[in-house]
């Protein structure tokens, strides 16, 4: 159905995006269940610790993204072992440090570009790699990983593009933003600037970010958008507004 889907867009000029959730998975995925029992080949998929020792640790450093839902980076399993949970608790972080997560999740790039997907929207992609005592966020493997994934597809598919999201410093944003990591990207400050000078009917702060931040590398491009529900925040820079 999908492949059909692409092939019917494509004849009226229209590409498809999904979006490609790749920093994790629901508590139901089948790694995940197979990861939770211990099975061989997917104990590793996610980060598990067996008491509050490490996850104490690292949230030294880390920031609570959603505290409603859950304080801190970590759930409890039911077994009382504590695994990483970004944002929500049914949303288990992968363990990128295991090289099997890379294979498995480049395999399910090149399936969906074998139906006709044109576009991934890669989730949150600031957060894909962890190091104790880090913020755990925009870490140099996380480019590193996205140059590999693109290296993948661009043996076997080098039609497909990779849209950022990324609801970070718009420094952090940009960071992203090439032909070897993402081509194309969210543009989360000038959504934000854009409702900030209509509620203040003010747009100095818009038409700075149009002069100064604007730019990016060639072979790369702006998309420009409304509002997202992964628009938590303002994201603009409090030097600026400064």
């Amino acid at each position: 159905e999908l492949a059909a889907l692409a092939a019917d867009l494509r004849r009226a000029g229209i590409s498809l995006v999904v979006d490609f959730i790749f920093n994790h998975t629901s508590n139901e995925h089948e790694w995940a269940q197979k990861a939770v029992a211990g099975e061989v080949g997917y104990e590793d998929f996610y980060l598990i610790f067996p008491d509050r020792e490490m996850p104490d640790a690292y949230e030294q450093t880390t920031r609570e993204i959603f505290p409603d839902d859950h304080p801190g980076s970590f759930v409890q399993l039911d077994d009382g072992r504590w695994i990483w949970a970004t944002f929500y608790h049914f949303q288990w972080d992968l363990n990128y440090a295991n090289p099997a997560v890379f294979e498995a999740m480049a395999g399910e790039m090149l399936f969906l570009a074998n139906q006709g997907v044109e576009i991934l929207r890669m989730d949150a992609v600031a957060f894909i790699w962890k190091r104790l005592g880090t913020t755990c966020e925009s870490l140099p493997e996380a480019h590193l990983l996205l140059q590999a994934f693109n290296a993948v597809l661009r043996m076997a598919a080098p039609g497909l593009l990779f849209k950022s999201e990324a609801i970070v410093h718009p420094d952090e944003v940009v960071s992203y933003i090439s032909p070897d990591e993402c081509q194309i990207s969210y543009n989360p400050l000038q959504m934000a600037l854009t409702w900030e000078a209509l509620a203040t009917r003010d747009g100095r702060l818009l038409q700075q970010a149009l002069e100064r931040r604007h730019a990016l590398p060639e072979g790369t491009a702006w998309v420009n958008y409304v509002r997202s529900h992964d628009d938590i925040g303002w994201t603009f820079a409090d030097e600026d507004a400064a």
